[in-house]
């Protein structure tokens, strides 16, 4: 009974201290656990690294390719090399089964197919019309946002999507093209998997839209360009070969050969002229392309497209005669026609028109060439009615040696010279002006000055209440004046310029598609006075000069913009 109590625990093989023991395992458990809880943070911080390792790489592959997209669209301005590259490359990051892209036109009404990328026998092709208001593409463009479709069985919703579906289509994405703030069209990523596209895909593709809507608005400018530059060229060699001549027969032959050249999708050219007395459009050059000359019927004022035309002084497209009351069909396969009337001064002399068998064959690009180039027959034209008339065969033969000059040159400081000098030689003026009218200052400005071999430029602009010119603009009527000095008399601006005394002033306007641009104004005939003969004799110089100088203006501007446009293609790939 004597042993104590930690001795009889002994005996019996229990642990003096099993207090101590436990704490001892809690220890040792907690730093295994401590050692453990720290292995796992090391893990999930590896495994975090190579996950944004993975997300590093996978944004700079991103970023690589929407740089190659950019370099790419960027270094062409042909658009057909453009989409191939971007889809190409997008093909690359956002993967695909089909593609399309499809732009509004220049109305904004119609919404087209111009490029397609992996035929799904839907019937979808290039040149497809698609529904603005049923269509996903037309969705995107009218609303001006982007669409993400993960399911189309679930989120049909567009009169399309039943055939997407039928050939196997899934999920789509679809992505605005917006220059500036202009909507041009869409182009739409479509999938055979269901969601294969996610909110990363619309980020890369929000990048590469911009850049895809930049390049096809320089394409198109460029293309504008070119256009316009080859109608400049066309125009320009058109007055070279009409001064050639002052045979009206060869005048006409020229006028109609040139239009079919320059319009090269219009089957027949004709020209109608106007027989004031009988009111009658007469047929008197046609030509057919391989074809040689062709047939037309005269019509009466009023009657038919082209009587229609002289009655309202405008150009007329017709894109399907079927469709036109005023068409008159002589049994012929014309389907579309457009007609514009010639017009010298306020007159209308006749009509050129041009046909085609297939409908909606011209543009409005055609409608506003053919405006140029029959306000430059009308010239051509009256020319030689008064060469063929022999009216003053010696002022003819000095008026074809001044368009000749004019139309030798683009430069409008060289063409205003030329043509004032050629007009003070030929109306034997002591002096003379050419001003032009400034819209932006609402005034006239004195832009060629001639006084023997002196020149002269005004600086000012001078008010269209000022002077005879600017009567002579204001109104848009010539004006004879035989005695300037008389009191009451309006003041010659070219008197004034030169500080000498005007004593007969003769003044036309320079007008161009019924519009007046300018004035010619001479002083002082020498050995005479100024007659009614001078007064006809200068308003078709002036008619002749309006045209060059309208088309040394649209020289200038097109350069301009050829080296703008230039100039920004070099600094886009500079910053590549």
């Amino acid at each position: 009974m004597g042993r104590s109590i930690d001795a009889e625990k002994v005996a019996y093989g229990v642990s003096p201290c099993p207090i101590r023991a436990i704490r001892r395992e809690i220890t040792v458990v907690e730093k295994w656990i401590t050692r453990i809880r720290a292995l796992l943070r090391v893990s999930q911080m590896e495994r975090e690294m190579a996950r944004l390792y993975q997300e590093s790489e996978a944004r700079a592959a991103q970023i690589a390719a929407v740089n190659r997209i950019t370099s790419a669209i960027s270094s062409s301005l042909d658009i057909q090399d453009v989409y191939r590259t971007f889809f190409a490359e997008l093909n690359a990051i956002v993967g695909y089964d089909r593609a399309s892209l499809a732009l509004l036109d220049a109305s904004g009404e119609n919404l087209t197919i111009q490029a397609l990328f992996g035929e799904m026998g839907d019937g979808l092709t290039v040149g497809t019309l698609l529904p603005l208001a049923d269509s996903v593409q037309g969705y995107t463009v009218l609303k001006g946002e982007a669409l993400l479709r993960r399911n189309l069985k679930r989120e049909t919703r567009f009169a399309l999507d039943g055939k997407a579906l039928e050939a196997g289509l899934l999920s789509d994405i679809s992505m605005p093209l917006v220059f500036k703030t202009r909507v041009l069209g869409a182009f739409t990523l479509s999938s055979r998997r269901l969601n294969a596209y996610s909110e990363p895909h619309l980020e890369i593709l929000r990048q590469v839209a911009g850049q895809l809507a930049a390049a096809i608005e320089n394409a198109r400018l460029f293309g504008e360009l070119e256009r316009r530059l080859d109608e400049v060229q066309a125009l320009f060699a058109v007055g070279q070969s009409l001064v050639t001549t002052l045979n009206l027969d060869k005048v006409l032959g020229l006028i109609v050969d040139a239009a079919l050249k320059t319009i090269p999708v219009a089957h027949k050219a004709v020209i109608h002229f106007l027989d004031e007395a009988n009111e009658m459009l007469v047929p008197k050059a046609v030509s057919h392309h391989g074809q040689g000359a062709g047939r037309s019927a005269k019509m009466r004022v009023g009657e038919g497209v082209a009587g229609c035309a002289v009655m309202e002084k405008r150009a007329i497209y017709v894109p399907d005669t079927r469709a036109d009351p005023h068409f008159v069909d002589s049994g012929t396969d014309v389907r579309s026609l457009l007609v514009v009337p010639m017009i010298l001064g306020e007159t209308v002399i006749g009509t050129l028109s041009l046909d085609s068998a297939e409908t909606a064959a011209f543009t409005q690009d055609d409608e506003r060439l053919l405006v140029m180039l029959a306000n430059q027959a009308a010239v051509a034209i009256e020319n030689a009615r008064l060469y063929g008339e022999a009216k003053r065969a010696n002022e003819l033969a000095a008026l074809n040696k001044i368009v000749t000059a004019i139309a030798s040159t683009l430069d409008l400081d060289q063409v205003l010279t030329l043509a004032m000098q050629g007009i003070n030689e030929t109306l034997r003026v002591e002096a003379g002006s050419l001003l032009l009218l400034d819209e932006a200052k609402g005034g006239l400005v004195p832009r060629m000055t001639l006084w023997g071999e002196k020149s002269a430029q005004g600086e000012m602009a001078l008010t269209l209440e000022q002077g005879i010119a600017g009567q002579v603009v204001r109104e848009g009527k010539p004006l004879l004046v035989l005695d300037a000095r008389q009191e009451g008399q309006l003041s010659s601006t070219t008197a004034q310029l030169l500080g000498m005394e005007a004593r007969s002033v003769l003044c036309v306007p320079l007008v161009l598609r019924e519009k007046t641009i300018g004035a010619i104004e001479v002083i002082n005939k020498q050995g005479s006075r100024f007659t009614e003969d001078d007064l006809t004799l200068l308003n078709s110089i002036a008619a002749s000069v309006a045209i060059a100088i309208e088309n040394a203006r649209l020289y200038a501007e097109l350069k301009d913009f050829a080296d703008e446009l230039a100039r920004s293609q070099a600094l886009s790939l500079i910053h590549i």
